[in-house]
């Protein structure tokens, strides 16, 4: 999120899946004080966590510089690498 927050202004975020326009309007929204809702996470080898759902959400939050902490759901299952995604 943090390479992707630093290249949103220079045209090379990998548009498949981040959306430039909406970041910058959702950045725009968390400076007025707005929540952009939930994200989903799913929990990764090592504790990491994947996102499933919020990759726009969680570049606008870097790029919003937002120290707080922000809402998030955050699934598990011992049959998770199993996902193809993971």
């Amino acid at each position: 999120m943090v390479d992707a927050s630093k290249n949103l202004d220079r045209g090379l975020v990998p548009t498949d899946y981040i959306d430039p326009a909406e970041i910058r309007s959702m950045v725009d929204a968390v400076r007025q004080g707005k929540s952009l809702g939930a994200m989903i996470l799913v929990e990764g080898k090592n504790n990491d966590l994947i996102i499933v759902d919020g990759n726009n959400r969680a570049v606008a939050y870097v790029v919003a510089n937002v120290e707080t902490p922000v809402a998030a759901f955050i699934g598990s299952s011992p049959s998770m690498s199993k996902w193809a995604f993971f």
